[in-house]
């Protein structure tokens, strides 16, 4: 086996790896499995304070029932907490519960451990090999995401200001 091959049965192995730690639903914290899901929309709702329904829909790729729906679940689980604004009887906010942030933080903890080996391994590179490894990955999104338009791209056609910034949970666009 050559070493491309062999580079690409590490990658595929890799993505496979990562793809079950996914989907693996863990505590967090809390009295409740967690899936990669009700994670994604938790920190939805973290890093955009005071989120409506209609914009999680367009943040996450989600129809507004599967909002609905995920968001009853995390209600249930004492997680979130929906709220109107007086004199807005349309629109549902939501926001976060203690336990919902303690979930947050527990991912956030969880995601910096597997993080930090590769953080390791990267800081021992030099600079330019850095940047090959950061093409690369460049390439194989690029490749990848030919012809598949993230519905998060399709929302916001033009640049905003970098500060003001989020990025898709499930894909990492800028929205």
């Amino acid at each position: 086996m050559s070493q491309e091959q062999q580079i690409i049965q590490k990658l595929y192995e890799t993505v496979n790896l990562l793809v079950c730690e996914i989907r693996t639903a863990r505590f967090y914290g809390t009295d409740f499995q967690l899936s990669y899901s009700d994670l994604s929309f938790l920190k939805c709702v973290e890093r955009n304070e005071g989120v409506r329904a209609s914009e999680i829909s367009g943040f996450l790729g989600m129809t507004k029932g599967a909002v609905a729906q995920q968001s009853k679940k995390l209600q249930e689980s004492k997680l979130l907490t929906m709220y109107r604004i007086e004199g807005n009887k349309k629109e549902v906010y939501y926001r976060l519960t203690e336990q919902g942030k303690l979930a947050c933080d527990n991912f956030n903890q969880f995601t910096e451990t597997m993080n930090k080996p590769i953080r390791e391994y990267l800081s021992g590179l030099d600079e330019v090999t850095r940047n090959d490894v950061e093409g690369l990955f460049d390439h194989i999104l690029t490749e990848i995401a030919k012809g598949k338009e993230c519905y998060i791209k399709c929302l916001c056609e033009e640049p905003t200001d970098l500060d003001a910034e989020g990025r898709c949970e499930k894909c990492k666009r800028i929205f």
